[in-house]
């Protein structure tokens, strides 16, 4: 079964894929296994390196922040970095084998203590100094957006957001989130709230398939592996936290860092070439996965 639909881009599923669950159940009836959107892959100048195959992406909760005075917010920014800088480094089995698949690729210090990433948390190397992207792969993050003058003209707004690791409740974390803003005088107004992140089993005809025609592909000889997303979101979420559904994010496509920044927003295009081998590559996934004994 193909299915189109528009609730991911709006962080509401219930208006897509989760009306199909709900409204037309005998549609689906069967499914097992789903090929998505999201999947990652590493290209070194028209070449893919990687293919990887999206397993986990972190729940989000967004939210704006107002206050009467600029000063609020800073302090209420101020306790969600100093409370995500309190909590201890978890590495998930996903997020190790991820960082193992692609550490080869890191040029860079970190990257290369990130092979065996729970030796480096043991030892403790792996400090406050590492960047970003690393560190949200292990925590649950806070991200706030600089204080600006509220379009009323009364006080001050600014985005607050938080990604958050499987085990967590993305709707707790949103009550949570308003009663220390409340501490601060700070006011927050739900923008979106993402399904609770659960991690895909490894496992069945899906995963098979895509591990077979990606390791043989006839135009690329690429690596397969894993990759956790840690900031983006796709529809995968909602049906991972069924539980009867294992849902995998792909990319068929060769996208280099020019594409990457014309594939999102208004005009969306990629080089042609590239779409072509990623149509051919998507057509042997499915006949594979269709004819396989």
């Amino acid at each position: 079964m193909f299915v189109a639909e528009p609730g991911e881009e709006t962080y509401t599923p219930q208006i897509g894929i989760g009306w199909l669950f709900e409204n037309r159940p005998d549609l689906l009836e069967g499914v097992t296994d789903v090929f998505n959107e999201g999947g990652v892959n590493e290209v070194s100048g028209d070449r893919i390196a990687r293919f990887g195959i999206e397993v986990l992406q972190k729940s989000a909760v967004m939210a704006r922040a107002e206050a009467a005075r600029k000063e609020d917010l800073k302090a209420f920014s101020d306790f969600l970095e100093a409370r995500m800088a309190a909590e201890p480094y978890q590495v998930l089995d996903e997020v190790q084998d991820f960082l193992t698949f692609v550490s080869p690729s890191r040029s860079d210090i970190w990257g290369h203590q990130m092979t065996d990433t729970r030796s480096a948390v043991r030892a403790g190397g792996l400090g406050e100094k590492i960047p970003e992207p690393y560190r949200a792969l292990m925590r649950d993050m806070y991200y706030t957006g600089e204080p600006q003058p509220a379009s009323d003209g009364k006080g001050f707004t600014t985005s607050v957001a938080a990604t958050l690791l499987p085990g967590r409740s993305a709707r707790g974390r949103w009550e949570e989130m308003q009663d220390w803003a409340a501490r601060y005088r700070v006011r927050l107004h739900l923008v979106s709230l993402t399904p609770d992140s659960v991690p895909v089993a490894r496992k069945g005809r899906a995963w098979e398939t895509l591990q077979t025609v990606l390791a043989l592909d006839p135009v690329e000889h690429a690596d397969v592996g894993p990759y956790v997303l840690t900031g983006s979101y796709t529809n995968s979420s909602y049906l991972r936290l069924r539980g009867d559904v294992r849902a995998f994010g792909l990319s068929p496509f060769g996208l280099n860092i020019l594409d990457a920044a014309t594939v999102h927003s208004k005009n969306e295009r990629i080089f042609l070439p590239a779409y072509i081998d990623g149509v051919d590559r998507t057509a042997r996934i499915v006949r594979e996965y269709a004819l396989a004994p």
